[in-house]
């Protein structure tokens, strides 16, 4: 009778029994569900420690809806809700998408371009649009339009009702990063479908969620992502929460400038 190896059953075991090992390098890992957080769900159920392990370059929020996350070469910056950084080293999120950040794709864009023409070039590059790519847009923006949203206490309100005064920053003439994601149109309410930016300054001291820009000379910097993977937060509200999202109006509502 042949016996199994124990270097097969020890590697079966760490297989199935190791979650790290379900988080490949080149896997984007998001943390909550994007309409978990348009309902409200602003409890930070993730930590830090845990989220350095998905990724070097990412955005997100913090615990409370506290300002808005930019991950730039494994540093977490916070921008607050009045447009201040913060380097942060320890921290709870309730929602964040990060990536090791490989590019598989890079390019000049040396004209100037506002956001939607920058999408457009990027749209025209990646060989498919069904899978999510984490971007980095390095280099001079003539204008930057950011935005921030202010900590909320419970009971939380839902997230279209909170970006209805958030303070909008208009900046000129500065270098710096753009960072977020392209996702796929079949994962809205997943995360964001289509592009969502945040923005960091070379002197990190201006940054926030993107409404707007204009280029003036950048390297784009594209990653395509070979997996997905998404952590569900262990809490009550998720543990609650019947699960419906509330529609692409409301995720456009939050994404935008213009708020009615």
């Amino acid at each position: 009778m042949r016996h199994s190896s124990p270097f097969l059953l020890v590697g079966l075991a760490l297989l199935f029994c190791g979650c790290s090992s379900w988080i490949k390098p080149d896997a984007v890992t998001q943390g909550a569900i994007f309409n978990a957080l348009l309902a409200g769900q602003y409890d930070g159920t993730f930590t830090s420690k845990e989220v350095a392990s998905w990724g070097d370059l990412g955005i997100g929020t913090f615990d409370g809806l506290d300002g808005e996350m930019i991950v730039v070469d494994g540093q977490t910056y916070q921008a607050d809700v009045k447009g201040r950084i913060r380097l942060l080293t320890t921290y709870t999120t309730p929602f964040a998408t990060l990536k090791k950040f490989s590019p598989d794709i890079c390019f000049q864009l040396d004209q100037p371009l506002t956001m939607d023409l920058l999408k457009a070039e990027i749209d025209r590059r990646i060989p498919d649009k069904n899978h999510v790519y984490a971007i980095r847009v390095t280099g001079k923006f003539s204008a930057v339009t950011v935005r921030s949203v202010p900590r909320q206490n419970k009971p939380y309100p839902l997230l279209t009702e909170v970006v209805k005064t958030q303070p909008v920053f208009e900046h000129r003439d500065l270098t710096g990063d753009v960072v977020g994601f392209r996702v796929p149109e079949y994962a809205q309410g997943i995360n964001v479908a289509g592009y969502h930016f945040h923005f960091l300054n070379q002197a990190k001291d201006v940054g926030g969620h993107v409404l707007a820009l204009e280029t003036a000379g950048v390297q784009v910097s594209l990653d395509r992502a070979n997996g997905w993977h998404i952590m569900l937060p262990d809490n009550d509200a998720f543990r609650s929460w019947d699960g419906k999202g509330q529609g692409a109006d409301a995720v456009k509502a939050v994404e935008s400038k213009v708020m009615k």
